[in-house]
């Protein structure tokens, strides 16, 4: 089945103002919390260097720095179904769900939700934003990058490219 990435596009001015810049959320909770109870991070350095991060999280917690998590598998990939029923099957509904669960041994849950993950993951097809669309975005988010990179002290010049 081929599937195609339909874009509905929302004005800006639609979007809550304090939701879609991050520089604004990181006001609200700096006028909340001191500086010693806040801790940013960027999805990209958990991605380009997990354990890395995983360590700054365990520092800023003042829990065990050492401990390395599992990080071979891959959670809330994103994309669109290729096949829609075995999505619908894998996918069960929360009732269905927890009574799948509650009659599956405990021994046997965790590698039950592993295999699940994995067969989920690879009935997904990521998609790409159209080009006319990123560039729209690139617009409207591009002061907001500078903004972050000036507050950060962080070059993030690629999240516009």
């Amino acid at each position: 089945m081929d599937w195609t990435l339909e874009v509905i596009v929302v004005p800006v001015s639609d979007i809550d103002r304090s939701k879609r810049f991050y520089s604004e959320q990181l006001d609200r909770y700096e006028k909340t919390f001191p500086e010693n109870q806040l801790c940013v991070l960027l999805y990209d350095d958990l991605r380009s260097n997990p354990e890395a991060t995983c360590r700054r999280i365990f520092s800023f917690l003042s829990v065990d720095e050492n401990f390395v998590p599992d990080m071979s598998g891959e959670y809330n990939r994103s994309g669109l179904p290729r096949h829609r029923v075995m999505h619908r099957l894998l996918n069960p509904s929360a009732p269905m769900k927890r009574r799948i669960w509650n009659m599956t041994p405990r021994f046997a849950r965790e590698r039950l939700l592993d295999a699940q993950t994995r067969m989920v993951n690879r009935n997904l097809q990521r998609q790409t934003l159209p080009e006319n669309e990123r560039d729209r975005l690139r617009d409207v988010f591009r002061e907001e990058v500078g903004r972050l990179e000036k507050r950060l002290d962080r070059d993030l010049s690629h999240w516009l490219g």
